[in-house]
């Protein structure tokens, strides 16, 4: 029973000395039975770089609608990732999105430029990943359904 505790104990300081040399890097631990997700935007693989205390992209993708499981959440330089993986990353804005509000009325538009519907102003739209740029080299972000909405209708 002693030497169960004493692992414990000794696992929790070893993650904790491992937490504070990263400095920025925090981590904290997701529910390990059936975390899954569906990725909603095609995602960059990231690996965690000891040496830069960051986490650094790799040639690896992970596709649009694939279903991962959910290890963990890390919070490094601002940035959230979840561990799909053992010790591989992706951005959790492309797993569970981000709410944001219209600032003034705005379509839904397909890839190739024609309208879906209008959105009213004030309404919140659950957008996915970093603003791109599309169809007439406007800025976008992915909804639902991979469609996009114009940057510009976003409160910022």
């Amino acid at each position: 029973m002693k030497q169960k505790r004493f692992n414990a104990s000794l696992l929790l300081s070893t993650l904790l000395l491992f937490c504070i040399s990263f400095g920025s890097i925090t981590t904290t631990f997701a529910k390990v039975n059936n975390n899954t997700s569906v990725v909603a935007k095609k995602s960059t693989i990231y690996v965690p770089n000891e040496r830069l205390a960051a986490y650094m992209p790799t040639k690896g993708k992970v596709a649009k609608g694939t279903k991962v499981n959910l290890l963990s959440s890390v919070i490094s330089n601002g940035r959230c990732f979840d561990e799909i993986s053992d010790g591989k990353f992706i951005v959790a804005t492309n797993l569970k999105g981000k709410s944001r509000k219209l600032k003034k009325d705005a379509y839904v538009i397909f890839p190739d430029g024609g309208k879906l519907k209008k959105l009213k102003k004030n309404t919140k739209v659950m957008t996915y990943g970093l603003q791109i740029t599309g169809y007439l080299n406007k800025k976008y972000y992915i909804v639902k359904g991979g469609k996009f909405v114009k940057k510009l209708a976003f409160i910022n």
